[in-house]
């Protein structure tokens, strides 16, 4: 890959150099005797496959892994979470929306929903107690995004 950087750094070169810099300097002649040869390697060849094709989600901002589980999980930008099977043929259940389950939205003057879900984390011990943590911003009442003190990390009962 660095043959063909060089060889377009030395074209370059070569071009500006053909012409003077300054009026009355003479020019350089280009430089025609390298024997520098090929181009980069090919890209590998991937192709690009749905892993889940039976399903679709607006907006997705994170996604985790369950521990101890085959089970992940997707999180859409709106606060709505989604669990599903490790497996092509898989279906997205409904893991927790945000949007209706959190009632503490009083407590922060001015805020009334969440804007967005970005983050989803399982607690270490997340096989005995059961507990995950969320990260969500809240949406701004006079409009525009960045709503002061609005972001939230969220535990689950």
């Amino acid at each position: 890959m660095l043959v063909g950087g060089v060889v377009s750094g030395v074209v370059a070169l070569a071009s500006e150099t053909t012409q003077s810099k300054e009026p009355g300097e003479p020019a350089r002649p280009a430089w025609t005797t390298s024997r520098v040869v090929g181009s980069p390697d090919p890209p590998p060849p991937y192709k690009i496959v749905r892993a889940f094709p039976n399903l679709k989600f607006k907006k997705p901002l994170l996604m985790a892994r369950c521990p101890g589980s085959e089970r992940l999980f997707v999180g859409e930008e709106a606060g709505v979470l989604y669990s599903f099977a490790d497996a092509p043929d898989a279906t997205a259940d409904l893991f927790y929306d945000l949007r209706s389950e959190i009632k503490t939205f009083h407590l922060l003057p001015g805020a009334k929903q969440v804007e967005s879900v970005y983050g989803l984390a399982f607690h270490p011990d997340f096989e005995k107690n059961r507990q995950c943590f969320v990260c969500y911003t809240l949406r701004n009442p006079k409009g525009g995004r960045n709503f002061a003190d609005g972001s939230r990390v969220s535990r689950s009962a």
